[in-house]
């Protein structure tokens, strides 16, 4: 009877249905695609004790899944209890640098207006040049290479000379499947 079951006297009892609502993303339901050394690279940093701290620069078109393997990365480390700071589009410009995050993942850095940009320098300098302490794990996605970015140059030179990645999107064939 769908999702319920009669019960007898007339009440329905109801059913679990089998689905999962809101998964969260993860790097083992990427597409790995023509992206081998993305993930081999991403793996890396996520497994390494303590991950490089030369910035890792993601790039690809609208829909290649950029932003689902910074947020894969997002919830990987934080589910080992480890501080991670995010940034995107839609973050309130003024949020602070917090020295106890170990990660810094900014997403869609081509969409950062001016006051983003400047939080977003900021950032990058704490994060890989920090007055105290290791340095952190920085990676950032955009649309086009770094040295494409419509930004300031402070940052796009601090994320051009990283780990430089295109993310490709899936083929034809792959997609049809």
């Amino acid at each position: 009877t769908g999702l319920g079951e009669i019960e007898g006297q007339g009440r329905m009892k109801q059913l679990p249905l089998d689905i999962l609502l809101g998964a969260q993303p993860d790097l083992d339901h990427f597409v790995q695609t023509d992206n081998e050394w993305v993930m081999q690279h991403l793996r890396l940093q996520v497994e390494a004790a303590t991950p490089s701290p030369v910035p890792t620069y993601l790039w690809g078109g609208r829909g290649v899944g950029k932003t689902h393997l910074l947020k894969a990365i997002m919830h990987l480390v934080q589910s080992k209890g480890i501080g991670v700071g995010w940034m995107d589009a839609s973050s309130d410009s003024s949020l602070p640098f917090d020295p106890a995050w170990q990660w810094v993942l900014m997403d869609d850095v081509h969409l950062y207006d001016t006051l983003q940009q400047h939080n977003a320098f900021n950032w990058l300098v704490q994060a890989i040049h920090p007055p105290l302490g290791q340095s952190h794990a920085v990676m950032v996605s955009g649309d086009v290479p770094p040295q494409q970015l419509a930004l300031r140059e402070d940052v796009r030179s601090r994320l051009s000379w990283g780990h430089v990645f295109e993310v490709h999107g899936l083929n034809d064939e792959m997609a049809a499947q």
